[in-house]
């Protein structure tokens, strides 16, 4: 058989494209050594407090003096892979906006949740092989009386950017197990290579709202978001994240007994950097899973920066990670 000359570049093209594989899931495996043996919570990663925080023109705390990358330069650049968005409920006109305080600190990257989830998408989808990025809700007005409408706003609002397949519940950490407790406590966290691509919610906040959601979500079955637990709580059959604040609490070691994730505040922008190196010591050495810090990158106004060790991000946890883990087995970013 013959055929024009011209048409042979066209034609060996087509055979080639015939002869390669086609990508048939959403999440392929990709090359990563240690996929069948590491867990989440064999993992520490870097974190921002108020990840949507721009300083205000005229700051009225120093603790407003700071300014954070948008959502998915963070991600792409600083190795952030877990943020905290402070959320305001309006029941009226069902909105969910997204700023520290209203008039005296109120600037931005992403002034609705919706515009944070497009975000944080829109980075996931181009970089399939990530490790589920963490994101805490803190319902900071509008919730009280309305805690029910509220998580019913933050589900609908999460389900209608994010698909399940791309999302990190409760039901994917429990498994076939009777409860998330049990699953942590036989098996721990999935494997890393069932999870990457994925985004999780946690709430931040807890009495009213946590009680509201776990009348709406049983033990949180059927969720999409986890509640938050106290001390108190890591026994309790949901019990999966909780938030430390002070990254030298003995409580640390407890929650990571118990195979729960933990999240602490590291450096704020009005303390000093002798008291942010110090607690960032503490979050690396302690096994804090998320440090949480306004300052994840080198600023010119002083010397501290949420650097990790070897300038790796995220990182091997020293408390939990198994001898073989190294960092490019979590994440070549």
């Amino acid at each position: 058989m013959s055929f024009p000359t011209r048409l042979a570049p066209l034609i060996i093209t087509a055979l080639l494209i015939n002869c390669v594989p086609q990508e048939t899931s959403s999440f392929p495996q990709f090359d990563y050594p240690l996929d069948d043996k590491l867990r989440l919570h064999h993992i520490q990663v870097k974190g921002t407090h108020n990840s949507y925080h721009l300083e205000p023109e005229l700051p009225i705390h120093p603790g407003h003096r700071y300014s954070h990358l948008p959502l998915d330069q963070q991600l792409a650049t600083q190795g952030v892979r877990a943020f905290e968005l402070d959320l305001h409920f309006d029941n009226t006109e069902q909105r969910l906006a997204v700023l520290h305080l209203g008039v005296f600190d109120e600037e931005t990257t992403c002034p609705t949740f919706e515009t944070c989830l497009q975000t944080i998408k829109g980075w996931s989808d181009q970089k399939r092989d990530h490790l589920p990025i963490l994101v805490w809700l803190e319902i900071k007005t509008g919730a009280d009386g309305e805690e029910s409408a509220a998580i019913a706003l933050v589900e609908e609002t999460i389900s209608g950017i994010i698909p399940s397949s791309q999302l990190l519940t409760p039901a994917l950490v429990q498994g076939n197990y009777a409860s998330t407790r049990e699953a942590l406590r036989e098996e721990g966290w999935p494997l890393l290579g069932d999870l990457r691509g994925r985004v999780c919610f946690i709430f931040l906040n807890g009495g009213a709202l946590t009680e509201a959601y776990l009348i709406r979500h049983p033990n949180a079955q059927g969720g999409i978001v986890f509640p938050s637990a106290s001390s108190g709580d890591f026994e309790e059959p949901w019990a999966a994240f909780t938030k430390i604040n002070d990254p030298s609490s003995s409580e640390i070691a407890h929650a990571l007994t118990n195979r729960i994730l933990v999240a602490s505040n590291i450096c704020m922008a009005d303390n000093a950097d002798e008291e942010c190196y110090q607690k960032r010591e503490a979050g690396l050495s302690n096994g804090v899973t998320m440090l949480k810090d306004d300052f994840p990158g080198p600023v010119e106004t002083r010397d501290y920066w949420l650097q990790f060790p070897d300038n790796n991000s995220p990182r091997c946890n020293p408390l939990t990670a198994p001898p073989e883990c190294f960092a490019d087995a979590l994440e070549q970013l």
